[in-house]
């Protein structure tokens, strides 16, 4: 993978009124800058899907992170509400408390998260039939507990700005700025130094951007 600079570490929706768990309010503008423009919230983001590839790629222009076996989430903050929807554009708010509450008690008052949330086994590998366990089985309503993490791989809109056509490096380091807990419930999908093959790909996402992923 690229060798990148590392900050310190660092997810569209409906509002659900019973899932505001912040008192902050949002941050304000310059009003000596009124030239920035502000993009509006999207209600979704389609997620950048993965590619099947026989052989895993290689070369400088390659990031690589685990591919996390669980559900495939966008979560969004605006203000002091959250949205979680699923990869079909489901809203499964009230089924996700403990990331909905994580999610606006972190540091920005607008941003959409792309990610996976898993339940980890007693070896911190993600163990999907744990986490079909905590929805209730297969088409359970169930609403999940503090088992289930969100792990996040993309910043696609942060403080009221649409960032999905900045450079993925650059959405990196904004991300990880924001998620400095490694053990919160919502984490930084943390990019792995494989170099793109032998049995350590085997199990990892490769991404140059938005545009293009492949995985196996």
């Amino acid at each position: 993978m690229a060798k990148r600079s590392r900050p310190p570490k660092s997810i569209g929706l409906q509002q659900e009124p019973d899932i505001i768990a912040r008192d902050r309010k949002p941050t304000g503008r310059d009003p000596k800058q009124p030239q920035l423009p502000f993009d509006p919230m999207p209600d979704r983001i389609d997620p950048c899907l993965a590619l099947l590839a026989a052989k895993p790629p290689a070369g400088p222009d390659w990031a690589f992170e685990i591919k996390w076996d669980g559900y495939r989430l966008a979560v969004h903050v605006d203000g002091m509400a959250a949205r979680i929807l699923t990869r079909g554009g489901h809203d499964w708010t009230q089924r996700f408390p403990s990331i909905a509450k994580a999610a606006v008690e972190l540091d920005a008052p607008s941003f959409i998260l792309d990610g996976e949330a898993v339940v980890l086994d007693s070896q911190g590998r993600s163990d999907f039939s744990a986490l079909q366990k905590a929805l209730g089985g297969r088409g359970g309503k169930r609403i999940t507990g503090a088992e289930v993490i969100f792990y996040a791989f993309d910043l696609l809109y942060f403080d009221e700005h649409d960032i999905s056509g900045m450079a993925l490096v650059e959405r990196r380091n904004l991300l990880e700025d924001l998620l400095r807990d490694e053990t919160g419930t919502i984490r930084l999908s943390e990019e792995v130094q494989v170099g793109g093959r032998g049995p350590a790909a085997d199990r990892m996402r490769a991404r140059t951007g938005r545009d293009h992923r492949e995985e196996r």
